[in-house]
């Protein structure tokens, strides 16, 4: 049912005109009645998250001129993650704490237009180097070595690791994952925080891997997966935690801001996230997500 509703709503996205306000209310029945029949009720926070979505707003203004003299910028950023990034249909616009640090940012430089481009974790680096996005703001965890080409900005925001299981299961601890499968999200900074905890504890998994967030958090409803593990951000997204058996953290980490070496915007990023920090601004817009 999950996967005929999924192509009921992408089919909505591909018309040009908007839909109407009773099929909207429709839609959202459709996601009620989904929740409400999953055994797991793990998507219990999605689904409010989506609902939230659908009403937003958007108050932002960009100035007239940028510093560099063109007139629009473009970021990567999450399209998916309530809270984070998510595109609302309704308004065509996307919505979430990132969206709300890029749109400060592009402020600041003085560009007139943003232009938000749906990015999946995978292609992030690529975008950058084809000059496709000025930066993506996508959940990037800070690594010890950026991917080849790119930069990270100084940190906007610290989160953790954690591995979760349904409360369907009987896995209570993570010494109860040894020879369970385990999802991961593909060429993720999580993977070897993730090993390394579980190597350091005497416990060997088995590990799939899954190349969105989507596809990860449906495996572990449908069974296909015992547990997963990403960071905490994207799992208050999809999941309520009291339908968990399992939600343990290990590892604390920050989100930076990708850029393509070279590029001297960066600067300007780092600077105008240090101004946030000192005046609050960055607070503020965090804690209107975390609210």
């Amino acid at each position: 049912m999950r996967e005929e509703l999924q192509k009921k709503i992408k089919n909505f996205s591909n018309f040009s005109i908007q839909p109407s306000l009773l099929i909207r209310y429709i839609i959202i029945l459709i996601l009620i009645i989904s929740a409400i029949n999953n055994t797991h009720s793990i998507f219990t926070n999605k689904l409010l998250n989506n609902l939230q979505t659908i009403f937003a707003y958007d108050d932002t203004t960009i100035k007239e001129t940028s510093e560099t003299g063109k007139d629009i910028i473009n970021i990567g950023v999450n399209f998916d993650i309530a809270g984070l990034g998510q595109y609302n249909e309704k308004t065509q616009k996307y919505y979430g704490m990132e969206i709300d640090i890029a749109k400060h940012i592009a402020q600041q430089l003085g560009y007139q237009k943003v232009h938000f481009d749906p990015m999946n974790p995978q292609p992030r680096a690529q975008a950058l180097l084809n000059d496709r996005e000025d930066f993506v703001i996508s959940s990037c965890t800070i690594r010890n070595e950026p991917p080849t080409g790119c930069v990270y900005s100084t940190p906007y925001l610290e989160t953790h690791s954690s591995i979760i299981a349904i409360a369907s299961t009987e896995i209570e601890n993570s010494k109860d994952l040894q020879g369970m499968k385990l999802g991961l999200i593909t060429n993720s900074a999580n993977i070897e925080q993730t090993k390394n905890y579980l190597y350091g504890r005497n416990i060997e998994p088995e590990y799939e891997y899954y190349d969105d967030y989507d596809a990860l958090f449906d495996a572990l409803v449908e069974g296909e997966i015992d547990a997963l593990s990403t960071d905490e951000k994207i799992i208050s997204a999809y999941a309520e935690t009291s339908n968990l058996s399992l939600n343990e953290s290990f590892n604390t980490f920050n989100y930076g801001i990708l850029v393509k070496e070279g590029n001297p915007i960066i600067d300007s990023i780092n600077s105008i996230l240090s101004k946030m920090k000192e005046d609050g601004s960055l607070e503020t817009i965090i804690n209107k997500w975390n609210d």
